[in-house]
């Protein structure tokens, strides 16, 4: 009850009104059963800002929050970090790299390194990207140069679905 009067200061919506809203009842039972399976600070502050935005009036609908929290639960403090990477891309930069360039590829590692913790090697830096990729947060802009030969992770940007679930973790 505690957390409910808390986010009730910062929605402005009653507890009653909370309560009985079933979508946001699904992200708080969602969000506490994932909160009980990590210690990453990272995941647990998107853990707290999704149930936050989720409690606001304009909160997405109950399929589209039941799509980011599962989103969420699969996701570790690495892709979270990642994310601002690829928010911070806009598609004249997009439009400065050839993907065909293997240099231009590589130097994607280089770019992101500054994101994530210290010492994370490049082989767990292309997973996360890849499972960023399939999970339709992240792919390659249409019109972008791409590559056939590779990954085209330096292109990569957030799709639209992408978009909407930062701003559910950032809320």
């Amino acid at each position: 009850m505690e957390a409910i009067n808390s986010l009730q200061d910062k929605v402005f919506r009653s507890q009653e009104d909370l309560i009985n809203d079933e979508a946001f009842v699904s992200t708080l039972f969602t969000a506490a059963s994932m909160a009980t399976r990590t210690a990453d600070a990272e995941k647990l502050r998107a853990i707290k800002q999704a149930v936050i935005s989720g409690a606001l009036d304009a909160a997405p609908d109950e399929a589209m929050q039941q799509m980011f929290m599962a989103t969420l639960a699969g996701m570790t403090g690495v892709h979270l970090k990642l994310l601002p990477y690829f928010k911070s891309l806009t598609p004249q930069i997009i439009k400065g790299f050839n993907a065909g360039e293997r240099s231009v590829q590589n130097s994607y590692f280089d770019k992101v390194k500054a994101y994530v913790p210290k010492g994370t090697d490049t082989g767990l830096i292309a997973r996360v990207t890849r499972d960023l990729q399939s999970w339709g947060v992240i792919a390659v802009p249409v019109g972008a140069s791409s590559s056939a030969s590779g990954p085209n992770f330096i292109t990569m940007t957030l799709t639209d679905f992408g978009k909407r679930f930062v701003e559910f973790i950032d809320a």
